[in-house]
């Protein structure tokens, strides 16, 4: 009587579409941040000499005490996010400036997106600079902002 022993050739198997599963899930997620670049900077000054505000990432008329910049830009879609902490006297007067610097006609789609900061004490302020639309979500009291841009076509 002969006897064949199997080596357990189906567990092999098993782990090696496992790994190879995991192996396209990493390179999948991998593959999906490469069109995200995120910065953080701790003050305005270090964003300025990476040269942040000159390829038009935030303006650059940003409150001078800016600080604890999270700059997030998505370059499939050509939008950008973030957020940055400044002193509590210079919010009414940021608010002021972006509404003099508007070039006019920034219309807010998706207002709903910002109710719940409005509700928390944000005043929500759109402007259109040359071919970028500007959301700024200022809180003077705490000292905080949040950002979001996008490109005209």
């Amino acid at each position: 009587m002969k006897r064949v022993c199997k080596t357990g050739g189906g567990l092999f198997a098993i782990g090696f579409l496992v790994w190879v599963f995991v192996f396209v899930f990493v390179f999948v997620r991998w593959a999906g941040n490469l069109d995200v670049v995120e910065r953080e900077y701790s003050s305005k000054q270090e964003a300025v000499r990476d040269e942040l505000f000159e390829r038009g990432w935030l303006p650059a008329f940003i409150p001078e005490s800016a600080s604890d910049l999270l700059v997030r830009n998505h370059l499939d879609t050509n939008t950008s996010e973030g957020s940055f902490s400044f002193q509590k006297e210079e919010g009414e007067a940021f608010i002021l400036e972006l509404g003099r610097r508007n070039e006019g006609g920034a219309q807010l789609e998706e207002l709903e997106r910002y109710r719940d900061l409005v509700e928390e004490g944000y005043h929500l302020v759109n402007c259109a600079i040359e071919r970028t639309v500007w959301v700024f979500l200022i809180n003077p009291d705490k000292g905080h902002c949040y950002y979001y841009a996008g490109i005209v076509r």
